[in-house]
């Protein structure tokens, strides 16, 4: 070989070896911008789907509370029942509500479920005016008087009847009422 040869092999090898490197450096600036693009895009959709308004969560709420003067039901409306027809022949046909005068959770509910295994039918639930009450106090409309005494012996099987019992008024939606004390 001559001289001119081994330069020119010699050149060709270096000029060549420089532009693989030159191609290299490129190729691997376009692979970083890739990736650089692609976490970005991540990122950016990642963001966009937690701004998105929340999909409706139900949470538990307290339950309505009914007042003396109705009956809450499911579908929100006042059902007349057959005591409040003039239907009543038993204490077990009172339409009677069952409050909680303790403050004491289900405390309501408790009696209600005792007078339910007792036989009566037409029982709802809600908080007395306030949670002061010591023990059991029933309020009846005079005309379902001859029923009270049926109805404290019943709740004295479980529960201490105070002396705090009276009548509702003539125009009160329930027949009685059972005041829970603690």
């Amino acid at each position: 070989m001559d001289q001119s040869s081994e330069n020119n092999i010699g050149f060709t090898s270096t000029h060549s070896s420089i532009g693989v490197k030159k191609k290299n450096s490129k190729i691997w600036i376009i692979v970083v911008l890739i990736l650089v693009l692609l976490i970005g895009g991540y990122f950016i959709y990642s963001n966009s789907r937690n701004n998105e308004p929340p999909k409706e969560t139900v949470l538990p709420t307290e339950a309505p509370i009914a007042t003396p003067t109705e009956e809450a039901t499911p579908s929100g409306t006042i059902t007349p029942t057959k005591a409040a027809a003039g239907e009543v022949k038993s204490a077990a046909d009172l339409n009677i509500q069952v409050l909680n005068g303790s403050g004491a959770e289900g405390a309501a509910g408790g009696v209600r479920d005792f007078l339910s295994e007792q036989g009566y039918k037409n029982l709802s639930t809600g908080n007395a005016d306030n949670f002061d009450y010591e023990k059991v106090s029933i309020r009846i409309k005079s005309a379902y008087s001859k029923f009270l005494s049926t109805l404290q012996k019943d709740l004295e099987e479980k529960y201490e009847i105070g002396t705090g019992s009276g009548t509702l008024d003539a125009d009160n939606e329930f027949d009685a009422a059972v005041i829970v004390g603690k």
